[in-house]
């Protein structure tokens, strides 16, 4: 589908959305860029022609005026259309779009052709992704080491949409998801994003750098797109199966370019399997890759009992501010010494023998930043995505809750870290006071 008809979809779609006794749906420009850019990505500067280009047949596009005795008047877009000023019908105040018989036609026959397209884009963005990670991975730069190393590309895309691109060797000593993902991108949202990489994520480096599938998880990434799995049988496989142990999808190149990806790497390859036939023969090379594959297992396995040590005492701290329906605030403190994101806030009734929430978990939203870097404190906000405390109060089955007059009571922040690629459940409680829809700290 082309752009004009993919946002004619939208508009008619938003119009039938939502019945407003035939008068059609009342909106403006603003609610409709904003619900755009969900739908179809950046439309800024597309919407008023779109609207322009609306067939009359299909809908009508109003103006209810207020008349005199309380009655209003349908104003309609045709007055307008071949005058100068005809964008400030759409730029001034809300108008309505009112869907006909035949526009009702004419989106379906539209959301028919769009779930076609929907149905064969992954397989040609897959295609055309993969692609660009392999000319990335042409330009790979290796160690000066004397020994082999693999070309490794990979592209971020999110929305269709490539946020960076990177190679092995592009920063010195850096893999190329950590140039693509740290480097490049720190300060953007890639949650929901895909990564094609030409080279299985790594699941092992030497402290203080993570591993590239930690990194990958840590991101909030949704999917992984892999151009072969790692070589070395002590690894091979391991981070495809990290990366799909935590909830993210994984599937590889297409077979032409993963042939070609194997192709561009095969003195990588061989380099491995001949460091195995010369370290233990090749009559032992099988029971070799199994004991280094258990090896491996057992040091990721100590790693993993390590941490889980330290995270039980993990050094961070949280101090609520203030609260009240569409405000709250605390300051978060990252004593640790690792990049800390926070996934969700939820604050609940703290009470010893009861608690019952009284907000929802909450994510950020896309222009915030809940990510701290190691010793790093900011204050942070939520609010607008949470039900008003005086709407979720009934959830609180306390035998004297008081909530008008104010009453003192313990609450519970529980927050839901994503610390080295793991997530981390944190609870900090302290005593408050609930005064009608405000919470206000009380106490030390």
């Amino acid at each position: 589908m082309i752009r004009s008809e993919i946002l004619e979809h939208f508009l008619l779609g938003f119009g039938l959305a939502i019945p407003n006794e035939g008068r059609g749906r009342p909106t403006n420009i603003a609610q409709l860029e904003v619900a755009a850019n969900e739908r179809c990505g950046d439309c800024d500067g597309e919407m008023l022609d779109a609207l322009y280009n609306l067939r009359p047949e299909h809908a009508e596009l109003l103006k209810w005026v207020p008349m005199e005795g309380g009655f209003h008047s349908p104003v309609s877009f045709e007055r307008m259309r071949n005058t100068p000023k005809w964008q400030d019908f759409f730029t001034h105040d809300s108008f309505n779009i009112k869907v006909l018989p035949p526009g009702r036609i004419r989106f379906q026959k539209l959301d028919e052709q769009l779930q076609q397209a929907k149905a064969t884009q992954p397989a040609l963005d897959d295609q055309k992704f993969a692609r660009m990670a392999i000319e990335e991975a042409r330009k790979s730069v290796a160690e000066n080491d004397g020994r082999p190393h693999p070309l490794v590309g990979a592209v971020v895309v999110k929305d269709g949409k490539v946020l960076s691109t990177a190679h092995r060797g592009e920063q010195p000593g850096n893999h190329a998801e950590y140039v693509a993902l740290e480097k490049k991108l720190s300060d953007e949202a890639v949650a929901g994003a895909t990564v094609y990489a030409t080279l299985e994520p790594c699941t092992t480096r030497n402290r203080p750098k993570i591993p590239c599938a930690d990194r990958i998880i840590e991101r909030r990434v949704k999917r992984v797109v892999i151009g072969m799995l790692d070589p070395d049988d002590r690894i091979r496989g391991k981070g495809h199966r990290k990366l799909t142990n935590a909830g993210i999808e994984c599937s590889f190149f297409p077979h032409e370019l993963a042939m070609e990806v194997e192709e561009l790497n095969r003195e990588f390859t061989r380099f491995c399997e001949q460091s195995v036939q010369k370290e233990v023969g090749s009559a032992n090379s099988e029971l070799w890759k199994e004991v280094a594959s258990l090896r491996a297992d057992i040091a990721e396995l100590k790693q993993t009992e390590k941490e889980r040590a330290e995270f039980a005492n993990f050094p961070a701290s949280f101090k609520f501010d203030q609260g009240s329906p569409g405000n709250y605030t605390g300051h978060f403190q990252n004593d640790s010494r690792y990049k800390v994101s926070i996934e969700t806030i939820r604050i609940l009734r703290g009470d010893t023998n009861h608690e019952a929430p009284l907000t929802e978990a909450v994510k950020p939203r896309t222009t915030e930043n809940w990510t701290f870097e190691s010793g790093e404190g900011r204050t942070i906000s939520w609010g607008p995505q949470y039900e008003p405390i005086s709407m979720l109060k009934s959830l609180v089955q306390s035998p004297k809750p008081r909530f008008p007059d104010g009453e003192v009571i313990p609450i519970r922040i529980e927050l839901i870290l994503t610390v080295a690629g793991k997530r981390l459940t944190k609870n900090f409680v302290r005593q408050v006071l609930f005064q009608g829809i405000q919470i206000l700290p009380w106490g030390p």
